[in-house]
């Protein structure tokens, strides 16, 4: 589904595992449609040569400051989503949509230990 122009202006959107990926994709999309973003990931440094990008990725959006919230926190950890969400509220006041890409790899769900939380 395609937002209507105009739709997206303005409005705060989180994305988690938004530094690689189909994360990445989204946090690009939102802000060319206008919104501001809280762009937030387990790790911006690269991971490998396959995931390496995630650094020049944060660089991008930094340029945007005053639309964009890079932030690192495990979405498994209450204490790193407390810490994100005061972040984002102090900064823009609100939420108004959440798009939670993070963790969704099964190897990342599923790791040697078993099944862990991730919300």
């Amino acid at each position: 589904m395609q937002a209507a122009p105009g739709e997206l202006a303005g409005r705060v959107v989180v994305v988690t595992g938004a530094a690689r990926g189909m994360g990445a994709a989204t946090a690009r999309a939102l802000l060319g449609a206008g919104a501001r973003l809280v762009a937030l990931d387990l790790s911006w440094g690269r991971i490998d040569d396959f995931w390496s990008e995630a650094g020049a990725f944060r660089e991008e959006l930094q340029r945007d400051a005053d639309q964009v919230l890079v932030l690192e926190g495990d979405v498994s950890s209450d204490e790193a989503m407390d810490a994100a969400y005061k972040a984002t509220i102090e900064r823009f006041g609100t939420v108004d949509s959440l798009i939670n890409n993070a963790a969704l790899l099964q190897n990342h769900l599923f790791p040697p230990s078993g099944r862990m939380n991730v919300l």
